[in-house]
Order: C-alpha cells, then sequence, then structure tokens
C-alpha cells in the first residue's frame, strides 16, 4: 500500500515537473524571454490555450468546487477586462482573464510547493551556467566580422514574432544567449550579459527574484552563480531594487549606530557604481519617469470614457498588488520583502504591469505564507 502511494506520488511529480519544464516555463518566460516562447511562436494566446485547457482538466480531476477569498481583489481587474471588452471591443485584454483562472485553478492548486520553486530556481541557474559559458566563448572569440555577420538574420531571431525584431542590432549566439558586441555601459569594461532576453533588466528577473528564493531556502552554489550573473548583467534597475531593499533591510535592526555607518558605505558604493555607468544612460531613466508622469496628468485633467478606462484598469492591478504587498506584511520576513520589492521595481521596466511571471511569483509570496503558518503551527 505505501508503495502504491510513493509511486503514485512520483508519478504526479514527474508528470508536474514535465509540465512546469515544457509548458508552464516557456508561458511565464512571455515577454522577457527571447528564446523560450519560441515554443509557441512568441504567441501567448497558443501557451495560454493549452494552459486553460490544463486547468480545466485539473478543475475536474481534483473535482475544485471553490475558489480561494483572494478572487476578490481581482474582481476590479475582471471588472476592468469586461469594461474594455463591452466599450473598447479589446479581446486582447481576455488575457488577463486567462492569467487569473490559471493562477487560480492551477498555479495555486499545483505549483505552491517547496519543490516547485527548487526546481524553478535550478532551471534558472542551470541555464545561467550554459549562458555564462556561451557569453565567455562570445567575448574571447567572437571577432566584429563575425558578429555584424549574424545580426538580421531570421533564421537566428526564430520568428517574426520574436520580441529581437526590435533589437536587429543584437545576436543570438548559439541559439540561446542574446549578444550586444557594443553595449558596454555596465561596471565592466566589456558587454554585458543579456542571457536569455533582449534586454538586460528582463533577464534581471530571472535573476534577482531566484536569488531571494535561493537565500530564502539556503541555496549556497547557486546564490554564488546568480550573484555573478547580475554583477555581469549590470541592470541600474535590478542594483537599484537590491539598493533600496539593502536599506530597508538596515533601517528595520533600528541600530542607528550600525545602520548610519552601513548606509554611508552603501551609498559611497552606490555612487561608485553608478559614475562606471554611462551618463545617459542614467539620465533616460529619469527621463523616462517624467514623461510616464506628463502622461499621467494629461489623461487626469482630460475627464475622457477613454481615460476612465486607463485609471480603473490601472487601480485595479495597484489593488491586486495591495493584496500581495498585504500579505508580505503579514509574513514579516526581509527575504521576502526583498523578493516583492526587486520584482515590482522591475516588473514596472516593462510595458506589461501584470504578466504570467508576476502571477508565479506571486505564488511564492503564498508558499511563504504557508511557511509561516506551519511554522506557528509548529
Amino acid at each position: 500500500m505505501a508503495n502504491n502511494i510513493d509511486l503514485k506520488f512520483n508519478t504526479i511529480k514527474i508528470i508536474g515537473s514535465i509540465v512546469f519544464i515544457f509548458i508552464f516555463f516557456p508561458y511565464i518566460t512571455h515577454i522577457y524571454s527571447a528564446i523560450f516562447p519560441a515554443v509557441y511562436d512568441f504567441d501567448i494566446k497558443n501557451i495560454t490555450l493549452i494552459l486553460i485547457f490544463i486547468t480545466t482538466i485539473n478543475i475536474v480531476s481534483r473535482q475544485i468546487t471553490s475558489v480561494s477569498k483572494d478572487i476578490i481583489f481581482f474582481c476590479p481587474l475582471i471588472l476592468s477586462v469586461l469594461l474594455y471588452l463591452i466599450i473598447e471591443s479589446q479581446y486582447e485584454i481576455l488575457k488577463y482573464a486567462a492569467y487569473i483562472y490559471i493562477y487560480f485553478f492551477l498555479v495555486r492548486d499545483r505549483f505552491i510547493e517547496k519543490y516547485y520553486f527548487n526546481l524553478y530556481a535550478n532551471l534558472i541557474v542551470f541555464l545561467t551556467l550554459i549562458l555564462l559559458f556561451i557569453f565567455l566563448y562570445a567575448n574571447l572569440y567572437i571577432t566584429e566580422n563575425e558578429y555584424l555577420a549574424s545580426i538580421g538574420n531570421d533564421v537566428v531571431f526564430f520568428s517574426d514574432q520574436s520580441p529581437m525584431t526590435f533589437a536587429k542590432h543584437r545576436s543570438i549566439v548559439g541559439n540561446l544567449l542574446v549578444f550586444d558586441m557594443y553595449d558596454k555601459t555596465g561596471i565592466f569594461n566589456f558587454p554585458r550579459f543579456y542571457g536569455f532576453s533582449r534586454e538586460p533588466a528582463f533577464f534581471a528577473l530571472f535573476l534577482v527574484p531566484s536569488l531571494f528564493i535561493s537565500l530564502y531556502y539556503g541555496k549556497k552554489f547557486n546564490i554564488a552563480v546568480l550573484v555573478l550573473a547580475i554583477l555581469l548583467n549590470s541592470s541600474f534597475t535590478a542594483f537599484a531594487a537590491l539598493g533600496i531593499f539593502l536599506f530597508f533591510l538596515y533601517f528595520t535592526k533600528r541600530k542607528f549606530l550600525s545602520a548610519g555607518v552601513l548606509i554611508t558605505l552603501a551609498v559611497f558604493i552606490l555612487l561608485n557604481v553608478l559614475s562606471k555607468f554611462d551618463i545617459k544612460r542614467v539620465n533616460d531613466y529619469i527621463g523616462l519617469f517624467f514623461i510616464g508622469f506628463d502622461i499621467f496628468s494629461e489623461k487626469f485633467f482630460n475627464p475622457t470614457l477613454e481615460n476612465f478606462l486607463y485609471f480603473f484598469k490601472n487601480i485595479s492591478i495597484l489593488t491586486v498588488f495591495y493584496l500581495f504587498l498585504k500579505k508580505t506584511e503579514l509574513i514579516d520576513n526581509k527575504l521576502i520583502y526583498g523578493f516583492v520589492i526587486a520584482t515590482i521595481i522591475l516588473v514596472i521596466k516593462s510595458n506589461e504591469y501584470l504578466p504570467p511571471l508576476l502571477f508565479f511569483y506571486f505564488s511564492f509570496i503564498e508558499l511563504a505564507m504557508k511557511d509561516k503558518e506551519n511554522n506557528k503551527v509548529a
């Protein structure tokens, strides 16, 4: 009897791992990876429909008849989707309803386990190690002529739907590493480590949260690899997120003398790091903030139906953020705070505020919440 239970458990884990690696992982890399979404031709509808089918099978097989009360915080977003659908006929926004469906009835039911987050962090580290070797090769052996010859090759970009069509001045080495020979705007005087993303900050959205997951579970090897990758990646947004976390970390200790020394050192290090960045790059980030503020102000003082929908959608997204920030406060774990701070700052860098990857990261907060509750019981 025990052997049958173990066999069933192992079978479920094997099937779950296959679904996670070959279907769910490409799904959550949507937008942020220039490689893995190629399996569904970079069209999120294709993979979403498959996951909706898997989710429905899960509901039937598990006889799920209820949903978490957290759905209340997603109701404004669902209403926003309906309003856009009815008033603006924007069918693309239905993807948010699909993301919510997959999140509540598949991700929360199957993937909120230590096993899957270790699997995710290990997968990122494994891919990062491969990418680091390719990165080393690219820096040592690829000549400028070879690099220039590879740019614009349609085969390299996998599909005309690939995000690399917006970055045709870059290449993909070995069909895995995005490489820009001329981008030396990081903290080292050689090309930055793009990983499998078309932008360094996009790859950092995998590296930095994986670092916090590895810190949470004490995976020393993973931590070493991820720290090296983050330094080579040199994402200003990632450094800013980690810097904010460090300030927060030491302020909460309430040891004012120690905090003062550490903050002084942190500011000194930050200034030195910033001095190594291209000033134009830093100014571009500041400029983007003011551009965003101008757009917000223009919409706010121009009360139209379109602008009402815009604000309602953004408020509904903030409602979702509020739910998980509130849970983070209840967990009261510095690493979880860091995970949330870094994730939100890095996600804001993209145009998609609620991508599939963020829903997956939300589930890590749920797992940390479960861990806290289990520790209380113990």
